[in-house]
């Protein structure tokens, strides 16, 4: 992940984080890791369907991680 984008999203600046992760996302589809901080900022900046299409995609490519199933939890 990009570190201005991850800085962002640990801060809570979804919202300035997210059209730095939106490009990633749509181009890394199998990398967990940032499709759950994509989610996250999607959720964080008031896009709570989206993010609930995003994260349901990740817990199903790893139905064994809790904070994913938590983050898709929250979603909903």
């Amino acid at each position: 992940l990009p570190q201005e984008a991850l800085r962002l999203a640990e801060t809570g600046q979804y919202s300035r984080a997210l059209p730095l992760l939106e490009p990633l996302a749509k181009s890394h589809r199998g990398d967990l890791e940032l499709q759950y901080r994509f989610g996250e900022a999607l959720l964080g900046s008031g896009h709570p369907d989206q993010a609930v299409e995003v994260l349901a995609r990740v817990v199903a490519a790893a139905p064994d991680s809790g904070l994913y199933r938590r983050a898709l939890g929250e979603a909903y």
